[in-house]
C-alpha cells in the first residue's frame, strides 16, 4: 500500500501484489511473515524517530525532517514508476527465467533515475531549504540514491516471493540506524542523514551488485520489455503518490518560511510519531481486507455484503483510532517530549491524529479499493484535488496561526482526499458488482 514516509518500512509501490505466480493468493506463511515484517517494521520505527527527535533536539529536528521531506519527494519522483514498471513486467512475465533480463531492465532504469534524482534533489534543496550546508545537500543525495536501492531490493525479493528475506532487509534499516545512532550520536543534521544512508546503503550493496552482475550476463534483449514504463508521469498510481508527498510535506516548508526551523521542529515530533504508528497499523489491517476481498474475487465467493463490511469496518476502526489516540497522545508527549506538550495544544494533537487516520482511510482503504475496482484515474484525480486545498489552505492559515494553521490545512486536505476516494469507491461498486459478483 502506498505510504510517503521515508522513515516508513511499508512498500510506496501503489500496486497491490501480494500473489503468487500461478495468480493465487499468497499462502498464510508468507502472510504471517509479512505481517510480522510490518508489524515489527513499525515499532522499530517508532522506536527511531523517538530516539533521533530526543537526540538532535526540536530545531536540529526540523532541519533534518524538511531535509527527508526533500528526499522522499525525489525518491517518489524519480524512482517510483522504476518499482511498478519492474514489477508489472514481472507479473506480465509470471516466471523467474525472466528474471536476469528484468535485473538488466532494472539497473538500467535505476542508474538513469538516479542522475534525474541527483539533479531534482540538489534544485530541490535550493528552493526549499536555501540555508542547508552542501555537505548536507551532499547527504541528501546519497540518501536518495541509498533509499532507491534499498527499496528496489525489498520489491524484488518480495516479488520473487522470498518474503523472509524480504522481511528482514526492511527491519535492518532501523535496526542499523539505531545501532550507528548508539555509537557516533550526533546532533548535527549533515552526521544524521550520513547515518539514516549507511543504515540503507549496507544491507544493499551486496543485493545491487549481484542484481546489476544478473543483468549484464542475461542474453535476453531488453528492448522486449515496453519502454512506455520509462514515461513513469503516465502511470497514474506513481504520480497520485508524487502528489500525497507533496502534500504530506508541504506544512513544514510553509512552517519554516513564516516561522522558523522550530515550529517545523514541533510539527514534525508530533506529526512523525503519530503518523508513523496509525499509517502503519492501517496499512497492516488494510492490506489483509484487501486480501481478503481479492481472495474471495478470485474464488467467486464475492457478495454484495463484502464490500459493505470491509467499509462500514474501516469506518468504525478510524473513529475509535481518532478517539484512542485523541485522548492518549498528550499523557505520550508530557511524559517523552515535554518541551513540545507546552508548545502544543489538546486540538492540536487531536487534529494532528485526525490527519493520520483521514491519510490511512485515504491511502491504504479507500485508493486500495479503488484499486480493486481498476479505477487508478480516480486515486490521481483525489490527489490532485488534496493537494490543491492543500496549498491555499497552508497559504492562508499557516502564517496566521503558525502550528495550528498547519494541523487545520492538513486535516482539512485528508478529510477532502478521504471523501472524494469515498464518493468514487462507492459510485464504482455497482459497476464492479456488476461484473464480479453473480
Amino acid at each position: 500500500m502506498p505510504t510517503k514516509s521515508l522513515d516508513s518500512s511499508v512498500d510506496s509501490s501503489g500496486v497491490i501484489l501480494d500473489s503468487s505466480l500461478d495468480g493465487s493468493t499468497s499462502l498464510l506463511r508468507p502472510e504471517v511473515v509479512m505481517l510480522i515484517g510490518r508489524i515489527g517494521g513499525a515499532a522499530l520505527n517508532l522506536l527511531t524517530v523517538t530516539v533521533v527527535a530526543k537526540l538532535a533536539g526540536v530545531e536540529t529536528y526540523g532541519a533534518y525532517s524538511l531535509c527527508l521531506a526533500i528526499a522522499a519527494l525525489s525518491i517518489t519522483g524519480c524512482f517510483t514508476w522504476n518499482r511498478q514498471a519492474f514489477v508489472r513486467n514481472f507479473y506480465l512475465a509470471k516466471s523467474e527465467e525472466s528474471m536476469p533480463e528484468l535485473d538488466r531492465f532494472a539497473s538500467f532504469s535505476f542508474f538513469g533515475s538516479a542522475i534525474v534524482a541527483a539533479v531534482v534533489t540538489y534544485v530541490s534543496s535550493l528552493i526549499l531549504v536555501p540555508d542547508l550546508s552542501q555537505m548536507a545537500r551532499a547527504m541528501i543525495l546519497l540518501l536518495v540514491a541509498g533509499k532507491a536501492a534499498f527499496d528496489l531490493q525489498v520489491e524484488r525479493e518480495r516479488i520473487s516471493e522470498r518474503f523472509v528475506s524480504s522481511a528482514a532487509r526492511a527491519l535492518s534499516r532501523p535496526v542499523l540506524f539505531l545501532l550507528i545512532l548508539y555509537f557516533i550520536p550526533s546532533k548535527h543534521v549533515t552526521l544524521l542523514l550520513g547515518s539514516l544512508t549507511l543504515a540503507f546503503v549496507l544491507p544493499s550493496i551486496a543485493p545491487m551488485l549481484a542484481m546489476v552482475r544478473s543483468g549484464f550476463n542475461s542474453k535476453s534483449p531488453t528492448s522486449s520489455f515496453p519502454m512506455a514504463g520509462m514515461l513513469w508521469i503516465w502511470l497514474p498510481m506513481s504520480f497520485s503518490l508524487v502528489l500525497d508527498v507533496i502534500n504530506h510535506q508541504s506544512s513544514r516548508f510553509y512552517l519554516n518560511h513564516f516561522w522558523g526551523l522550530t515550529s517545523v521542529g514541533h510539527y514534525s515530533i508530533t506529526a512523525d510519531l503519530i503518523r508513523q504508528g496509525l499509517v502503519a497499523f492501517f496499512t497492516v489491517i488494510a492490506s489483509l481486507q484487501i486480501q481478503r476481498l481479492q481472495k474471495a474475487e478470485a474464488e467467486q465467493s464475492l457478495n454484495k455484503h463484502s464490500i459493505r463490511r470491509f467499509l462500514m469496518l474501516t469506518l468504525y476502526i478510524s473513529l475509535a483510532i481518532w478517539g484512542i489516540g485523541s485522548l492518549l497522545s498528550p499523557t505520550f508527549f508530557a511524559l517523552v517530549f515535554p518541551d513540545t506538550r507546552a508548545t502544543v495544544s489538546n486540538s492540536f494533537l487531536a487534529m494532528i491524529v485526525g490527519c493520520g487516520v483521514l491519510s490511512s482511510l485515504k491511502m491504504a482503504f479507500f485508493d486500495g479499493l479503488l484499486v480493486l475496482f481498476n479505477r487508478q484515474r480516480d486515486v490521481l484525480a483525489g490527489s490532485v484535488i488534496m493537494v490543491l486545498v492543500a496549498q491555499v489552505a497552508n497559504f492562508l492559515l499557516v502564517p496566521r496561526w503558525g502550528l495550528s494553521g498547519a494541523a487545520t490545512a492538513m486535516l482539512i486536505s485528508y478529510a477532502v482526499g478521504a471523501s472524494y476516494a469515498l464518493w468514487s469507491a462507492l459510485a464504482a461498486k455497482p459497476h464492479f458488482e456488476k461484473q464480479h459478483i453473480a
